[in-house]
């Protein structure tokens, strides 16, 4: 007898600021023939960010904001018809240390330990530019 896939378990493969790298276990079965996986990605809003359908058992969301929870949702679906959907929230990581900014952005610095040396800041954009040095007393 022919069944639809069995639930599959989501896994996080790999998170990062801006992008998510999401996995599950396949189902195989040699009656049912290929499976088909329908992906979706939502934000915290209910907005769908991204939908795709593949026959792997991995994908990879990109240009995601970061410190951002997301929706997964997977559904496996072979010739016997849909299994059941699987639902899972991931949070892209938050900033810390060494940050980036956007070219629109401004960025106030207030050193407030007036004893010990000034504090420096470093700015330097992705396209490898000079790196500019200010010190904020």
């Amino acid at each position: 007898m022919i069944s639809p896939p069995t639930q599959p378990v989501i896994k996080v493969s790999e998170r990062r600021l801006t992008s998510l790298v999401i996995s599950w276990d396949t189902f195989s079965h040699t009656l049912c023939g290929d499976v088909t996986y329908n992906v979706a990605l939502s934000d915290g809003t209910a907005e769908l960010v991204e939908e795709r359908t593949t026959t792997s058992n991995t994908i990879s969301f990109t240009d995601l904001d970061n410190d951002t929870q997301y929706e997964v949702t997977v559904l496996a679906i072979n010739n016997a018809g849909p299994g059941t959907v699987v639902t899972t929230n991931v949070t892209t990581l938050t900033p810390s240390g060494v940050g980036f900014l956007k070219s629109d952005m401004k960025l106030k610095i207030v050193h407030h330990d007036r004893s010990s040396s000034p504090a420096l800041l470093s700015i330097k954009d992705q396209s490898d530019m000079p790196t500019y040095t200010e010190v904020v007393y």
